[in-house]
């Protein structure tokens, strides 16, 4: 969601549905779920897939976000990023208190703001 309302569309609007429920309707775009446009696809999790088919592999900071959040998804270690267990636990924590998706979204979202700005450098 941080990727999608900080680089794609400010105004997007999230509907989260339990797996099997969703029906492609009108202009909606389901992503990370099975068969999705937008979703893994090969040995890229569904934040690269956006990054690499949107055109926004040019900004090194989001590279980096890209390699990171590849190695918390897929759990293979295929970048060796030592953010990636950090990264991980915080957002696993904030599941924990978060009262549903929009409020994990919402202070996911600061996670990833701070991330982003650190690897401005």
């Amino acid at each position: 969601g941080w990727l999608i309302r900080k680089f794609i569309d400010t105004k997007a609007i999230f509907e989260f549905v339990d797996e099997g429920e969703y029906v492609r309707q009108g202009d909606r775009i389901p992503f990370d779920r099975y068969a999705a446009d937008f979703g893994h696809h090969g040995e890229y999790c569904t934040f690269e897939t956006f990054v690499r088919r949107l055109g926004l592999s040019d900004d090194p900071a989001l590279a980096e976000i890209a390699e990171i959040v590849h190695d918390v998804d897929l759990k293979d270690a295929k970048f060796g990023r030592e953010e990636a267990r950090g990264v991980d636990e915080i957002i696993i924590g904030l599941g924990k208190i978060c009262d549903g998706d929009d409020q994990l979204m919402e202070a996911g979202g600061k996670v990833f703001d701070a991330l982003y700005a650190r690897m401005k450098k």
